[in-house]
């Protein structure tokens, strides 16, 4: 029974010991931090704050697609036999959400002093067989297209309207084709490249809006096209080529080497498709509409001169020399 109590009282000796050691650390520890300058509140925040799980991101950034760029070409057969207008559709076969560049050029030389107009999204390409009075060789394109005729070629078909006529009289034969080529961004997933890293997110092609194809404003083309200095009877031919008539009043014609001026009568309108020829020297025509007198004296110099047509407001139309 004695020997029981000793051992008791050895034990609650040990704990009271123990406890003792405990307070004795403590006390060591508050103050080795206190002498760093750190809180015992800044050891429990950092703790607690490495025990939090950081959240992952979920996503990966997207890579944004790349646009592609692609030509397109067509061709459009044609053939005349004598003067004439035709109308006729090139396919490209696809279409655009944004044209970059484009060039219409003739398949085949025409004749000699012979001209192809190709009217495209309400501008013209005037094409031509080599002249003989003048010596300028002939010209078949490639003709580049301005922004708003590319515009009309976005939904990938277009009507051409195109007119074969002479320079120095009855005009012969021409066959060939209207060749067209742009270069652009395609509608459509085709007009991008699939980002370079996939991803697990999906992602939604948006469906283009058909793009309505204008409808070719009318308007007219006026062109000097035919001199003829060596008779009596002198003229200029000027031909419309245009869609559109042309009211002429207050345009005038120019003689450049002898500073002489013809003005149009108030009123005349030339048709499209249309042609007048001003006539002077002695002998010279007069049945209006399609042929007008300027003077019975002669105009156009024999050793070379130049016609140039200018519109109501004084700008310069077309000119011819030889």
């Amino acid at each position: 029974m004695m020997a029981g109590g000793r051992d008791r009282q050895r034990a609650g000796q040990g704990l009271v010991e123990y406890a003792v050691l405990l307070g004795t650390l403590a006390l060591v520890v508050v103050g080795v931090l206190a002498a760093t300058g750190t809180s015992v509140g800044d050891v429990f925040r950092r703790s607690s704050h490495a025990l939090v799980v950081q959240p992952t991101p979920s996503g990966t950034p997207q890579a944004s697609p790349t646009p592609i760029v692609e030509t397109a070409t067509c061709s459009a057969p044609v053939s005349f036999s004598g003067a004439g207008t035709l109308m006729v559709e090139c396919n490209l076969g696809k279409s655009f959400s944004e044209l970059i560049s484009g060039e219409i050029s003739l398949e085949g030389v025409p004749p000699d002093d012979h001209l192809v107009t190709v009217l495209s999204g309400g501008a013209s390409h005037v094409f031509r067989g080599r002249q003989s009075s003048s010596g300028q060789p002939a010209y078949t394109g490639p003709d580049a297209m301005g922004g708003a005729e590319l515009d009309a070629w976005l939904d990938g078909v277009e009507l051409l309207r195109v007119t074969f006529n002479s320079l120095v009289g009855e005009a012969g034969s021409w066959q060939g084709s209207i060749q067209v080529a742009v270069r652009g961004r395609p509608s459509g997933p085709a007009g991008t490249l699939p980002p370079s890293t996939p991803t697990s997110q999906a992602t939604t092609t948006p469906v283009p809006t058909p793009t309505p194809t204008p409808t070719p404003e009318p308007r007219p083309h006026l062109v000097l096209a035919e001199l003829k200095y060596w008779s009596s009877d002198e003229y200029v031919k000027i031909v419309n080529d245009g869609t559109a008539p042309q009211d002429m009043t207050g345009w005038r014609l120019l003689s450049v080497k002898g500073n002489q001026w013809y003005t149009f009568p108030a009123g005349y309108v030339l048709s499209p498709g249309g042609a007048v020829y001003v006539h002077s020297g002695l002998m010279a025509t007069s049945n209006p509409p399609v042929h007008l007198r300027w003077t019975r004296k002669n105009i156009w110099h024999d050793k070379g001169d130049t016609a140039v047509l200018y519109d109501s407001a004084g700008n310069e139309v077309s000119r011819l020399g030889y």
